[in-house]
Protein backbone atom coordinates (compact mmCIF):
# COMPACT_ATOMS: atom_id res chain seq x y z
CA UNK A 1 0.00 0.00 0.00
CA UNK A 2 1.39 3.60 -0.75
CA UNK A 3 0.23 6.72 0.19
CA UNK A 4 0.71 10.31 -1.17
CA UNK A 5 -0.79 13.70 -0.54
CA UNK A 6 -0.58 16.78 -2.52
CA UNK A 7 -2.07 20.64 -1.75
CA UNK A 8 -2.45 21.75 -5.09
CA UNK A 9 -5.13 23.64 -3.32
CA UNK A 10 -3.36 24.57 -0.03
CA UNK A 11 -5.00 27.62 -0.27
CA UNK A 12 -8.27 26.22 0.29
CA UNK A 13 -6.83 23.88 2.80
CA UNK A 14 -7.44 20.62 0.84
CA UNK A 15 -5.19 18.05 0.48
CA UNK A 16 -5.62 15.43 -2.33
CA UNK A 17 -4.92 11.75 -0.44
CA UNK A 18 -3.90 9.19 -3.46
CA UNK A 19 -3.98 5.51 -2.55
CA UNK A 20 -2.77 2.67 -4.39
CA UNK A 21 -2.55 -0.81 -3.03
CA UNK A 22 -3.14 -4.21 -4.62
CA UNK A 23 -6.72 -5.58 -3.98
CA UNK A 24 -8.57 -8.87 -4.29
CA UNK A 25 -12.10 -9.25 -6.06
CA UNK A 26 -15.01 -8.70 -4.14
CA UNK A 27 -15.48 -5.65 -1.60
CA UNK A 28 -13.08 -3.54 -0.45
CA UNK A 29 -13.78 -1.47 2.58
CA UNK A 30 -12.31 1.62 3.54
CA UNK A 31 -12.73 3.60 7.02
CA UNK A 32 -11.81 6.69 8.66
CA UNK A 33 -11.51 6.67 12.75
CA UNK A 34 -13.95 8.79 14.62
CA UNK A 35 -11.55 9.50 17.07
CA UNK A 36 -8.27 11.46 17.15
CA UNK A 37 -5.12 10.67 20.08
CA UNK A 38 -5.61 12.81 23.00
CA UNK A 39 -9.31 13.65 22.23
CA UNK A 40 -12.37 11.58 24.10
CA UNK A 41 -15.38 12.44 21.75
CA UNK A 42 -16.27 11.67 18.45
CA UNK A 43 -15.48 13.22 15.35
CA UNK A 44 -17.16 13.60 12.12
CA UNK A 45 -13.75 13.72 9.87
CA UNK A 46 -15.40 12.25 6.49
CA UNK A 47 -17.86 15.49 5.89
CA UNK A 48 -14.38 16.80 4.88
CA UNK A 49 -13.94 13.84 2.22
CA UNK A 50 -14.93 15.33 -1.05
CA UNK A 51 -14.85 14.11 -4.51
CA UNK A 52 -13.93 10.26 -3.92
CA UNK A 53 -13.29 8.10 -6.54
CA UNK A 54 -11.35 4.78 -7.74
CA UNK A 55 -9.75 3.48 -10.80
CA UNK A 56 -8.32 -0.07 -11.53
CA UNK A 57 -4.84 -0.05 -12.66
CA UNK A 58 -6.55 -0.10 -16.50
CA UNK A 59 -8.16 3.14 -15.76
CA UNK A 60 -11.49 1.82 -15.29
CA UNK A 61 -13.53 3.49 -12.67
CA UNK A 62 -14.99 1.38 -9.88
CA UNK A 63 -17.67 2.09 -8.04
CA UNK A 64 -17.76 3.56 -4.47
CA UNK A 65 -20.43 3.36 -1.95
CA UNK A 66 -20.40 5.08 1.27
CA UNK A 67 -21.94 2.31 3.86
CA UNK A 68 -21.43 4.17 7.39
CA UNK A 69 -21.09 7.56 8.65
CA UNK A 70 -16.87 6.57 8.80
CA UNK A 71 -17.00 3.50 6.00
CA UNK A 72 -17.00 3.49 2.00
CA UNK A 73 -17.06 -0.43 -0.12
CA UNK A 74 -15.46 -0.68 -3.59
CA UNK A 75 -16.27 -3.02 -5.61
CA UNK A 76 -13.07 -4.87 -7.49
CA UNK A 77 -13.89 -6.98 -10.15
CA UNK A 78 -10.74 -8.29 -10.76
CA UNK A 79 -7.42 -8.87 -8.58
CA UNK A 80 -4.99 -6.26 -9.43
CA UNK A 81 -4.01 -2.65 -8.55
CA UNK A 82 -6.81 -0.24 -7.01
CA UNK A 83 -6.03 3.71 -6.85
CA UNK A 84 -8.08 5.41 -4.88
CA UNK A 85 -8.78 9.11 -4.71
Amino acid sequence: MKYSLSFDKAHEQLIHVRIKMSAQAGSLQLHLPAWRPGRYETQNFPRLVTDESAIDEKGNPLEIYKISIHSWEIQVPKQGKVEIN
